[in-house]
């Protein structure tokens, strides 16, 4: 069995913080909910330095200062796994994030050891444990926590520190530190800034393929669901689906019954139904100088051959480095490059810039010109 200490109150929060004291690295991981909300619900944090390992209930918890001033801190490192989501607690939980922060699935793609590595094979590759899955699904909120439950979450945030050794000497030994610096540091800087509900429409598929207006639309309709979905805490889809936002975009005069045709739920419909027939009404009276950016293609309709070219320069030079593909240049980032060259000469986007600039960037430039 894992030795734990599980903290229930603010006193023993305060405590734990002495065990601490001269740490220099921190693991933290979280388990949480979001069946019904928009927001994840903390159910449980861990934390250890791969000696000692407390689990936080946030349920009995109440003065989280402690945990907020040790993610202040940037004397200690603090340790996650793939931490977009713990991000995401952080933010709405504390409205702070941990820096500096060091992320153990980036820093394995950086040492050549795959691409989205799950924490699990990451600890079976590196230090020969296995860790066991069975719990991922468990349900967080619910109390008492099993023993399964809690021996799993120790180990989850456990092995972070170990892990983090080994990657340190092999990120010095390749010069490649700053990559997962400059990495760590967009995933914060994105979890902070968060995506506008004006521009929650950008993620919706072939979104490129509508008119002016229709993307104006469902511009619209998209910030109204982000809004409302913030406001009163529910899944984006409780209000409505993509597919249904688009359609509406595409189609004037919608009542009740066609919003029911195109997939609207009998509860959504009688909740959000006049909000979006309004919506949709008002974004059609939007005057043109305000209507949405059109959006480009992906890629230019004669731009085949020339991604075949960036996607072997890509592969290429991933090889060549011992990293995955997808470290150095995803599909999009080639579309943005191919895109910038239609008004002149080629520019990398800003996802290229940095140390992929001189690893990757400049190879692609060069491909082209």
């Amino acid at each position: 069995m894992t030795d734990y200490i599980y903290v229930d109150s603010d006193d023993a929060l305060y405590d734990m913080v002495d065990d601490y004291a001269d740490a220099t690295v921190i693991g933290i991981d979280t388990e949480f909910a979001r069946f019904n909300t928009y927001y994840p619900i903390l159910g449980l944090m861990q934390l250890s330095d791969g000696e000692q390992c407390h689990l936080i209930d946030p349920l009995n918890v109440g003065d989280w200062t402690p945990v907020m001033d040790l993610f202040e801190d940037r004397r200690v490192t603090k340790l996650l796994h793939a931490c977009s989501e713990d991000l995401e607690v952080f933010t709405h939980r504390f409205g702070l994030l941990p820096e500096p922060l060091f992320d153990t699935q980036v820093a394995a793609a950086v040492c050549g050891q795959g691409f989205s590595l799950g924490y699990q094979a990451l600890v079976e590759k590196n230090l020969g444990i296995h860790v066991p899955k069975e719990e991922t699904r468990s349900d967080w909120l619910a109390r008492p926590l099993s023993d399964a439950q809690l021996t799993y979450a120790a180990l989850d945030v456990l092995h972070l520190p170990d892990i983090y050794a080994l990657q340190q000497a092999q990120l010095a030994s390749s010069g490649r530190e700053q990559w997962v610096t400059e990495e760590c540091d967009v995933l914060v800087g994105a979890s902070s800034i968060g995506v506008a509900p004006d521009a929650t429409y950008l993620r919706v598929k072939n979104a490129w393929k509508l008119s002016a207006l229709e993307q104006t639309v469902l511009r619209e309709l998209c910030a109204y669901r982000e809004r409302t979905a913030r406001s009163h805490d529910v899944p984006r889809s409780w209000i409505a689906s993509d597919s249904v936002l688009a359609a509406m975009s595409r189609t004037d005069g919608l009542d009740h019954s066609g919003l029911a045709e195109l997939g609207v739920r009998p509860r959504e419909l009688r909740r959000y139904g006049d909000a979006l027939i309004d919506c949709a009404a008002a974004a059609r009276r939007v005057p043109t100088d305000e209507w949405a950016e059109p959006l480009e293609r992906p890629t230019p309709p004669d731009s085949g051959p020339l991604m075949k070219v960036l996607k072997q320069v890509v592969d290429g030079q991933a090889d060549h480095l011992n990293v995955a593909p997808e470290l150095l240049a995803r599909k999009r980032h080639l579309e943005a490059l191919l895109r910038s060259g239609a008004q002149g000469d080629y520019e990398l986007p800003e996802a290229l810039a940095g140390w992929r600039r001189e690893v990757i960037g400049d190879h692609l430039l060069a491909a082209l010109t």
